[in-house]
C-alpha cells in the first residue's frame, strides 16, 4: 500500500506538493521498494526544498542500488537542481560502486547543465547559437 501510494503521488506530479513531508518520511521506510518509489515521487513533484532534498540526497547513499539509481534520476528531474544536488550527483558519478548509478548521475548532471544553458543569457553556447541565428536570418 505504501509503495503504491508513493507511486500514485508521483503520477500526480507538482500538484501533489502537499504530500512532500509524507513522501520524505516514506523515503526512510524499511522496504527498499517503498523508499525507491517515494524518492521517485519527490523528483516527479519537483520539490528540492527541506525534507524533499534531504530525502533524495539520502537516497543517493542508500544501501540498495535501486534506491540510489532512482535518487539520481529524481535529482535529475529537478528543473533547477540546487548546488548541493549537483555536488551529490558529481560524487555519485565519480564514486558509486554501481555503474548504472554512475551512469544515471552523469545523465542527471548533463540534463541539469543543458537546462542551465537554455536559460543563461551569459552562456557562451547560447550566445553563439543566438549569433548564428541572427546571421542566418
Amino acid at each position: 500500500v505504501r509503495m503504491t501510494a508513493a507511486d500514485t503521488l508521483g503520477d500526480i506530479g507538482p500538484p501533489a506538493v502537499a504530500s512532500v513531508p509524507a513522501l520524505a518520511a516514506l523515503a526512510q521506510d524499511p522496504h527498499w521498494w517503498v523508499r525507491r518509489n517515494a524518492i521517485e515521487a519527490l523528483g516527479r513533484i519537483g520539490s528540492s526544498d527541506g525534507p524533499a532534498g534531504e530525502a533524495m540526497l539520502r537516497g543517493l547513499l542508500d544501501g540498495d542500488v535501486r534506491v540510489r539509481l532512482n535518487a539520481a534520476v529524481a535529482l535529475g528531474k529537478l528543473t533547477e537542481p540546487p548546488e548541493y544536488a549537483v555536488s551529490a550527483l558529481e560524487r555519485a558519478q565519480a564514486g558509486d560502486e554501481n555503474r548504472y548509478v554512475r551512469y544515471y548521475a552523469r545523465v542527471a548532471l548533463a540534463y541539469a547543465e543543458s537546462r542551465r544553458f537554455a536559460v543563461d543569457d551569459d552562456c557562451p553556447v547560447r550566445s553563439g547559437w543566438s549569433a548564428m541565428q541572427s546571421v542566418a536570418a
